[in-house]
C-alpha cells in the first residue's frame, strides 16, 4: 500500500462501504419483519421492478469509463473527482464480478445499488409512520423515474451516493426510535461514503440533516453514538475534500474563475423551470410535476416534514446546476440533479393523496391515481433510446475479442470530454494479447500487425478544429470491420452526420 492520503482515505471508505451495505440489509431486514405478507410480496415485487428496468436501460460508459479505473484495474487511484466510487466498487467486485464474464459487471453493480433506492425509502417512510398513500406511491414513482432509470447503471459516482444516503436515514430514523450505536455508525458511515462521492455530492451530509430534522426533530441527536456517528462521517467527508480540491489531480477552480458570472449566468436563469430535473417534461410528466407542487401545500404528510422534502428536492436541483454547452439536450445532463428525484418522488405522492382523498368516488380515485402514474412511464421510451457513445462502446469491445493476438491497435486522443475516449482497459480486462496506443505516442511506423481505428468522435463538431489527426486521408487502409451507427447525443458529442461511421482498419497485416 502506497502511504498517500489518497491510500488513507481510500482503506477509511472501503470500510465504511462494507459496514454501511451491511447496515443497509439490516434495515431492509429490521423493516421486513414489521411487515404483513402482502407488504412484503409488494416490496419484493417493487425491488425487481426497479432492477430489471435498470438492467433493461442502455448503457452508457460516460462517466465509468472516464471515473471507474480505480474500481477496475487500478487498486491505488487518486482523488480525481472521488474516491467514493472506487471504494465501493473495490468493496463489491467480488459478489458481482462472477455475474458476467466481461466489462459489464460494472454496470450490474451500479445498477443494483440504485434500485435499492425505492426499497430504502419505503423503509424510511414506514419507519417514519407515514400514509401508506404517500409511500408506496412514491417507491412506484422513483422505481420509474426516467432519469434515474436512464443512469441506475451508467453514472458510476452519484447514484451508489444517493443509495448510501437514503441508507443513512432509514438507518437514523431506526436510531431514533430506540438510540443504540450500530445503526447510528451505520448513519455515519453510509454519509460519509455519500459525501466522499464526488465534490458535488458533499451536500449530501446536510441533505440528510434538513430531512431527519424535519422527521424527528432533534430527538437522539446527544446520544453518544449520535456525536460518534457525525464526527465520524464529518472527519472522513473533511478529508476527502481537502484532497480532491489540494492534492488530487483534478483542479475544481477551474469552474470558479468567475463565481459570480457562475450564479447570474445560471441555467435555471438562462432556460427557466425546464432546467429543473423535477419539472423538466422531458424527464417528469406534466401531471406528476402538478402533484409535485401539490404535494408541497397539501396532502397527509405532517406540514414540517413536507417542508423539509420539499427544501432537499428544489435545493439539490438548485445545487446541482447542469454545466453544459448543449442546453439541456442530452440525457446525461440529469446526473447532476438525479439526486433530487426522490424527494421529489414523495411530494408528488403527497399530492396524489391529497387528490385522493379530496375526490369523493372510489373509481374516480382510482382512475385519477393510476393515470397519473401511467403517465409517469410515458418518459421512458426517450430514455430507453441507446446513444451513439454506448453503441460505440460495444461496437469496440465485440470487436476486440475478434482481432489477431500480438496486434497493436493505434486510436484517436483529445483531451475534451467530447465522447468515447478509446477503452484502453479493455484488452487486459477482456484477457485479450492486444497493445494499444494513442496516435500522438505512436512513432508513426507500423511493427507486425497494426491496425488503426477510426473514432466516432471523429465527426464531432468541435469548436476548437478538428477532433482527429488527417492519418487516415494520407494513407492507404484496408478496412477490417466498419459500423454505422445512430446519432443520439449522450453530453458533448454532437456529430455532425447521420449515421455516424467507424471503423478498424490495417496499417500492417501480420
Amino acid at each position: 500500500m502506497p502511504f498517500t492520503l489518497a491510500a488513507v482515505v481510500l482503506v477509511i471508505l472501503k470500510l465504511c462501504t462494507a459496514l454501511a451495505l451491511v447496515g443497509g440489509a439490516w434495515v431492509i431486514v429490521t423493516v421486513l419483519r414489521g411487515m404483513q405478507p402482502r407488504e412484503r410480496a409488494s416490496l419484493a415485487a417493487l425491488f425487481a421492478l426497479s432492477l430489471a428496468m435498470r438492467l433493461y436501460a442502455p448503457a452508457s460508459p460516460h462517466d465509468i469509463y472516464n471515473r471507474a479505473d480505480g474500481a477496475m484495474w487500478n487498486p491505488w487511484p487518486d482523488f480525481d473527482r472521488g474516491l467514493g466510487f472506487a471504494a465501493f466498487g473495490q468493496v463489491v467486485q467480488p459478489w458481482l464480478a462472477a455475474w458476467r464474464a466481461d466489462d459489464l459487471w460494472i454496470y450490474d453493480r451500479v445498477a443494483v445499488a440504485g434500485a435499492f433506492v425505492p426499497v430504502l425509502m419505503v423503509a424510511w417512510l414506514i419507519i417514519l409512520d407515514v400514509s401508506a398513500w404517500v409511500v408506496w406511491p412514491a417507491a412506484l414513482l422513483f422505481a420509474i423515474s426516467s432519469p434515474h432509470v436512464r443512469l441506475s447503471h451508467t453514472d458510476a459516482q452519484q447514484l451508489p451516493a444517493l443509495t448510501f444516503l437514503w441508507i443513512g436515514l432509514a438507518a437514523w430514523a431506526l436510531h431514533v426510535r430506540a438510540p443504540r450505536w450500530f445503526p447510528a455508525l451505520v448513519t455515519g458511515t453510509a454519509l460519509a461514503c455519500a459525501g466522499s462521492a464526488r465534490l458535488e455530492c458533499v451536500t449530501f451530509p446536510f441533505v440528510f440533516v434538513a430531512a431527519a430534522f424535519a422527521a424527528q426533530g432533534l430527538t437522539s441527536w446527544r446520544h453518544r453514538a449520535s456525536i460518534a456517528a457525525v464526527l465520524l462521517c464529518f472527519a472522513v467527508v473533511t478529508l476527502h475534500t481537502y484532497g480532491m480540491v489540494f492534492a488530487g489531480t483534478w483542479n475544481p477552480f477551474e469552474y470558479t474563475d468567475n463565481p459570480n458570472a457562475n450564479w447570474t449566468q445560471h441555467n435555471l436563469w438562462l432556460y427557466g423551470y425546464r432546467q429543473l430535473l423535477i419539472f423538466d417534461p422531458a424527464y417528469t410528466a406534466p401531471p406528476i410535476a402538478i402533484a409535485t407542487v401539490l404535494g408541497m401545500v397539501a396532502g397527509p404528510l405532517p406540514t414540517r416534514l413536507r417542508m423539509g422534502v420539499a427544501l432537499c428536492a428544489v435545493g439539490l436541483s438548485l445545487s446541482m446546476p447542469v454545466w453544459s454547452p448543449v442546453d439541456g439536450a442530452a440525457f446525461s445532463l440529469s446526473r447532476y440533479q438525479v439526486a433530487a428525484t426522490p424527494f421529489a418522488a414523495v411530494l408528488a405522492a403527497n399530492g396524489l393523496a391529497a387528490v385522493y382523498l379530496w375526490i369523493p368516488f372510489g373509481w374516480a380515485r382510482v382512475t385519477a391515481i393510476t393515470a397519473a402514474l401511467a403517465s409517469s412511464a410515458t418518459r421512458l421510451p426517450m430514455a430507453f433510446e441507446p446513444s451513439t457513445l454506448s453503441a460505440e462502446y460495444h461496437f469496440i469491445r465485440d470487436t476486440l475479442r475478434t482481432l489477431p493476438p500480438g496486434c497493436t491497435i493505434v486510436h484517436e486522443w483529445w483531451t475534451n470530454d467530447q465522447g468515447l475516449m478509446f477503452p484502453t482497459w479493455l484488452p487486459p480486462l477482456l484477457n485479450l494479447q492486444l497493445n494499444t496506443v494513442s496516435i500522438r505516442d505512436w512513432c508513426g511506423e507500423p511493427a507486425g500487425c497494426t491496425i488503426y481505428y477510426r473514432d466516432a468522435s471523429c465527426l464531432v463538431g468541435a469548436h476548437d478544429g478538428p477532433m482527429c489527426s488527417d492519418y487516415p486521408s494520407t494513407h492507404t487502409l484496408e478496412p477490417i470491420v466498419e459500423a454505422d451507427l445512430p446519432r443520439r447525443q449522450w453530453v458533448y458529442d454532437q456529430y455532425t452526420v447521420s449515421p455516424v461511421h467507424v471503423g478498424f482498419y490495417w496499417i500492417q497485416k501480420p
